[in-house]
């Protein structure tokens, strides 16, 4: 299979699996959801990620790393299903 056509193929997937997800949204990680990281295998997407990731203007918000706390096994238990 030439690049082309496995971009098309993985292009189609994507959009695919986008419409699906919109559709069903419940069974996002079931189905389709693998498509959804079809670009991490492009070097396209990580010349972009090191681009930036190399951004002073964003380098405050990648150093802090926002990261909500995870609730104990205690409060868990006591959430809804």
């Amino acid at each position: 299979m030439t690049i082309r056509a496995k971009l098309r193929n993985d292009a189609m997937k994507m959009a695919v699996s986008i419409l699906q997800s919109a559709k069903d949204p419940n069974n996002l990680h079931k189905t389709h959801g693998k498509y959804l990281s079809v670009p991490d295998h492009y070097d396209l997407k990580r010349q972009a990620d090191n681009r930036l990731l190399a951004n002073p203007l964003l380098q405050s918000l990648i150093d802090e790393r926002f990261a909500a706390p995870w609730p104990s096994l205690d409060a868990m238990s006591k959430m809804p299903r």
